[in-house]
């Protein structure tokens, strides 16, 4: 406390110190309204996405008319297991994170030295991939905008029939299909 005692700061006019208090707390307002805002348009997206994957919210098409019926297929005939190490060590390794999804390792602060040899023995990852990290699994399927290599911990997926990525990006995140697919994983 001596140290800080001798510390300068600065001491503008009173009038000012609560123009500028006021000024930052109606921002601190906002953001909270934001959060707030944001939190219910998760709970939004989460209903609204047990609904749709339920079927029991339907779109039309441009005429007006019912889709058909959803199939069921096994997750097999529509992706596969790669594991595709054919590189030179040359493409960027990427990360998969909960929070950001696939991203070039070096964008997230954490410094992970890896040998040639182990990057050799990594997967390539290719735009539209999906990836499974059974590590961290809250939701762990991340789907990738970018080519590059991952650890060979991850499981990489690529689709075998034509599909819109966008939809499945959202329904191997939704809870039931993780739940089943943990119980799947663990009791193997």
């Amino acid at each position: 406390t001596k140290d800080f005692r001798k510390m300068k700061i600065f001491f503008p006019d009173l009038a000012e110190q609560t123009k500028i208090a006021n000024f930052l707390c109606s921002i601190d307002e906002k953001i909270a309204l934001l959060n707030k805002q944001y939190g219910l348009l998760c709970q939004y997206k989460k209903g609204i996405m047990q609904k749709i994957f339920s079927q029991e919210v339907r779109f039309k098409d441009e005429s007006g008319e019912e889709f058909p019926e959803w199939d069921f297929i096994s997750a097999g005939k529509l992706f596969e297991n790669s594991s595709n190490k054919k590189h030179k060590g040359d493409l960027p390794i990427l990360a998969v994170t909960q929070e950001n999804g696939v991203v070039n390792r070096d964008s997230i602060n954490i410094d992970i030295k890896s040998s040639q040899e182990s990057i050799n023995s990594y997967k390539i990852i290719d735009k539209g991939d999906f990836v499974i990290s059974l590590r961290s699994f809250q939701g762990g399927i991340e789907h990738s905008s970018l080519q590059g290599l991952c650890s060979p911990a991850y499981t990489v997926l690529k689709n075998v029939k034509p599909i819109i990525d966008g939809f499945y990006r959202f329904y191997l995140k939704k809870d039931s299909f993780i739940e089943e697919l943990l119980f799947s994983y663990t009791h193997l």
